[in-house]
């Protein structure tokens, strides 16, 4: 009956570690930074430029954010901001962005959605709008899926009277799960142990 008893908690401890593990693996912490111009250096501390005086285009990063990707979820990667008065349009004409996304959790990776700006704007209307050339990617067993873009892979970006001139940058975060050799061992130990209970039991059964 000890012998039972034990392999009962073996078996049971041994599940449940291997479904919290699996459960563990689903968090996935990332950061993001980034940068105007053609061939810049992405920062987490933001970036703007000034197409003309009196007009800014400006975006900020996440410094770190820790998200539930089972089985998916949506994660917020920054945001645009236009600025300015007038009633002269600032022209975006072909300015190039770039945002890096850097993962720590639950592999290390790093990739960048790349996007050139267009159309123009003012203090109470828009037509700018950023055109992203690769709205996804995958980041070890995570895929970045930027979410409201339209066709061509173009996010339109608010005036700067609605709401504050802010358009959030998001994507769908999901991943692919993938079991690690000691996840495996664990479930291979409560396996074993189900087996040692089925044998038992089998032989504790009356003969006919």
């Amino acid at each position: 009956m000890r012998v039972i008893k034990g392999a009962v908690l073996v078996a049971a401890t041994a599940i449940l570690l291997f479904l919290a593990a699996g459960a563990k693996a689903d968090t996935v912490t990332f950061s993001t930074a980034a940068c105007f111009s053609t061939g810049c250096t992405p920062t987490g501390a933001g970036s703007s430029i000034t197409p003309v005086p009196g007009y800014t285009v400006s975006y900020t990063p996440v410094s770190s954010r820790t998200v539930d990707a089972n089985p998916s979820t949506t994660g917020g990667l920054g945001y645009f901001q236009l600025s300015g008065i007038g009633a002269t349009p600032a022209a975006l004409a072909g300015i190039s962005f770039a945002l890096q996304v850097m993962q720590s959790l639950p592999t290390s990776g790093t990739d960048i959605f790349s996007a050139v700006l267009q159309g123009s704007f003012y203090s109470n209307n828009s037509t700018a709008y950023a055109v992203f050339a690769n709205p996804s990617f995958t980041l070890g067993n995570v895929n970045y899926t930027l979410q409201n873009l339209g066709p061509g892979g173009t996010l339109r970006l608010n005036d700067p009277s609605s709401p504050f001139g802010l358009t959030t940058v998001s994507a769908n975060i999901s991943m692919t799960p993938v079991a690690e050799p000691s996840e495996l061992s664990l479930l291979g130990v409560g396996m074993l142990a189900l087996a040692v209970l089925t044998k038992k039991f089998a032989l504790r059964l009356p003969s006919h």
